[in-house]
């Protein structure tokens, strides 16, 4: 029998057990009889010829770790009330894609956030988590105010974006 064969007859095989959660009882009394172990090892059989398949399996061109160079930061994680000392670890992927086409495998890492390892608090806080700068000892260190988050350029722009939809909602 040729592959194509074969895989044609297993694919009819796990069609006919699709549903074999009906039929268990004509076989054995038990939830693991042989019409489960059937349908499993058909399952089995067709993994391993569907990985056979793959010619490729592309990596990412980026490194799952981008370091930055260990820095000193200043950090207030956004669940805290205070500002700690951190050491900035560089940048970090917090997902990956996969993308399959055909027989190969691209692997991507992406969304990648800064990582700052926080020694008081023995945990790495994420970039997206937290309000941080970059200091260039520990006698520079502050706390993070209220007033140094709303300075941001980021929480200013928000803010005049608020204001404006705000009128916008008034003149309606």
């Amino acid at each position: 029998m040729k592959y194509g064969e074969l895989k044609n007859k297993l694919a009819e095989s796990i069609e006919l057990l699709k549903d074999h959660s009906r039929f268990i009882n004509l076989f054995s009394d038990k939830p693991e009889g042989d019409l489960t172990r059937l349908n499993n090892t058909l399952q089995e059989i067709k993994l391993t010829l569907d990985m056979s398949e793959l010619t490729d399996v592309l990596h990412p061109k980026r490194k799952p770790f981008e370091e930055g160079g260990k820095f000193l930061v200043s950090v207030k994680p956004c669940k805290e009330n205070k500002s700690f000392i951190g050491i900035y670890l560089g940048d970090i992927p917090r997902s990956t894609v996969l993308n399959i086409e055909g027989d190969k495998i691209q692997v991507e890492f992406s969304h990648y956030n800064p990582a700052i390892y926080v020694p008081e608090l023995k945990r790495v806080v994420y970039g997206y988590e937290s309000w941080w700068s970059e200091i260039d000892s520990v006698n520079e260190f502050k706390q993070i105010t209220g007033e140094d988050i709303e300075n941001t350029w980021y929480v200013k722009l928000l803010r005049a974006m608020e204001v404006k939809n705000e009128s916008k909602e008034m003149q309606k």
